[in-house]
C-alpha cells in the first residue's frame, strides 16, 4: 500500500550546513518582508482612495480631504498584481548586492511563500499578515532533491539539497520503504535548531484491525479521552517542565525594560523555545501511542467538536457573568492543552493503514444523558461522578458519555450491534 507521509529527520553534519542555512535564511526573511510590505502599502493606498471618494460624496471633513489628496499626489505606488510583485522581486535581486550570493532556489521559494500568504489573506483564510523578525522561525522548500544510501535498520541516509550537495541525516522510521521524494522543507528555528521535513510516498504494509466492534470516544478537558470500553487516558504529567517555563518567563519579565543584558535575555528565550518544543513533542508522542491502540477497532465514533466556538462561547459568557471567568480560563487551558483537533487529525490519516471507519456525531447532551434509561438532566453529572436521578445508574461521567457517543454512532450508521 502506497501512502504519502512527512518524515522529519535531523542533519548530522551540523557545522557547514547550519552556516549555509542561517546566512541564506536571514537574507530570505528580508526579501519576504519587502514583498509583504509591497502588498500592504498598495492596500493602504487603496483604502485611502476609497476613503477620499466616500468623503467627497458625503461632504465630509475638508481638511481630511486635502490631506488625502496631497498624500495620493506626492506618493507614487505600483498597483498590486502577481506580475508587478514579480517585477519588484527581480528589482530587489538586482539592486541589493548581498542577494546575489543567495541561491535562486531559496529566493524562488520565498516568492512562492509570499504569494501564498497574500492569497490566503485575500481569501480570508488568515486574519492578518505578520512581518517576520530577524531571528524568527522560517522554512524554505526545495523540489529538486533526492535520497541516497538509505539504511533502513540504522535509520540513516543522505539527502541531496540544491546548491549545497549531499548531507547525512538521521531519524528515518524503521522499515520505511520510500518510493518517491516530492519535496524537502528545511526549517530554521529561532534558537538555531535545523529540522528537515521530507514529503515522500512510502510503501507500508497494511495492519488490519483486530476487533470487529464499534468504539465510542469522549474527548474532554480533565483527561485526554475516555472510551466506551471503560478505558481512561489521563493527561501527561509535565509539571517539572511547566515550572521551568514559568521560572524563565518570570526572569524575562524582570529584564523586559532593561536595555543591558541582551545576550542573557536571548539565552533565556532560546531556552524557553527548547522547553516548549520538548512539551509539544512529548504530547505528540503520547497522542501517537494512544491512537495506536484505538485503531484496532473496525469503527470509531467521535464527537464533532467545534473547538473555536466552544472557546469563544466561554469568553462571551464571562462578559455576561464575570464570576465565570476563573472556570472559563481553567477549562479552556486544560482542553486546549490536550489538543483534541490534533488527535482527530492523527486518527484520520492513520486509519488508511488499518481500514478503520471514523464516524462523527453531534455531542449535544452526551455528558448529561444516562446510558441505561436515556434520561437527560443537568443534575445527573457532578464533576467526574454520574448518577441518574431516574434509575440510579452510577458510572464515571466520561465513560458514560463515551457510551452515549457509541450509541449515537450505531444509530447514525444503522448497525445492529449488541449493547
Amino acid at each position: 500500500m502506497l501512502v504519502r507521509r512527512t518524515v522529519i529527520v535531523k542533519p548530522k553534519q551540523y557545522g557547514k550546513f547550519k552556516h549555509f542555512v542561517r546566512d541564506n535564511v536571514r537574507k530570505c526573511i528580508f526579501v519576504y518582508n519587502e514583498l509583504i510590505n509591497f502588498y500592504l502599502t498598495d492596500r493602504k493606498f487603496r483604502n485611502y482612495k476609497k476613503e477620499l471618494k466616500r468623503l467627497i460624496q458625503n461632504n465630509g471633513d475638508k481638511s481630511r480631504i486635502v490631506n488625502l489628496k496631497t498624500l495620493l499626489d506626492n506618493y507614487s505606488f505600483t498597483r498590486m498584481s502577481k506580475r508587478n510583485l514579480y517585477k519588484y522581486f527581480k528589482m530587489l535581486k538586482e539592486t541589493n548586492a548581498f542577494l546575489q550570493d543567495v541561491p535562486s532556489v531559496f529566493l524562488n521559494s520565498v516568492f512562492r511563500r509570499a504569494m501564498r500568504t497574500i492569497e490566503n489573506f485575500k481569501n480570508k483564510k488568515t486574519k492578518n499578515i505578520k512581518i517576520k523578525k530577524k531571528y524568527s522561525k522560517f522554512s524554505i522548500t526545495f523540489t529538486q532533491c533526492k535520497i541516497e544510501h538509505l539504511d533502513i535498520r540504522g535509520r540513516h541516509g543522505k539527502v541531496f539539497i540544491p546548491k549545497f550537495g549531499f548531507i547525512n541525516v538521521r531519524g528515518f522510521r524503521k522499515n520505511l520503504q520510500i518510493q518517491k521524494l516530492h519535496e524537502v522543507i528545511v526549517t530554521l528555528h529561532s534558537d538555531g535548531l535545523i529540522m528537515i521535513s521530507l514529503s515522500v510516498t512510502a510503501k507500508r504494509n497494511p495492519r488490519p484491525f483486530k476487533y470487529k466492534d464499534i468504539l465510542g470516544i469522549d474527548l474532554n478537558a480533565s483527561n485526554v479521552l475516555a472510551t466506551s470500553k471503560g478505558q481512561i487516558y489521563p493527561k501527561l504529567d509535565l509539571k517539572s517542565l511547566e515550572s521551568q517555563i514559568t521560572e524563565i518567563q518570570q526572569e524575562l519579565a524582570k529584564y523586559r525594560k532593561v536595555r543591558n543584558k541582551k545576550r542573557y535575555k536571548q539565552r533565556l528565550r532560546h531556552k524557553l523555545v527548547r522547553l516548549w518544543r520538548k512539551v509539544r513533542n512529548k504530547r505528540k508522542k503520547y497522542q501517537y501511542q494512544i491512537t495506536q491502540g484505538l485503531l484496532e477497532y473496525e469503527v470509531i465514533v467521535i464527537e464533532d467538536l467545534k473547538i473555536k466556538e466552544m472557546v469563544s462561547n466561554n469568553k462571551l459568557r464571562t462578559k455576561q457573568d464575570p464570576s465565570f471567568i476563573y472556570y472559563a480560563k481553567r477549562t479552556n487551558k486544560s482542553f486546549l492543552e490536550n489538543t483534541p483537533g490534533k488527535l482527530v487529525e492523527i486518527l484520520t490519516y492513520k486509519r488508511e493503514e488499518t481500514g478503520t471507519y471514523i464516524q462523527k456525531v453531534n455531542p449535544v447532551n452526551t455528558s448529561r444523558r444516562c446510558y441505561e434509561c436515556r434520561y437527560v438532566d443537568e443534575r445527573n453529572r457532578n464533576g467526574h461522578k454520574f448518577k441518574c436521578l431516574r434509575c440510579g445508574h452510577e458510572e464515571h461521567a466520561d465513560i458514560n458519555a463515551a457510551r452515549n457517543i457509541r450509541k449515537l454512532g450505531i444509530d447514525a450508521l444503522g448497525y445492529k450491534v449488541a449493547a
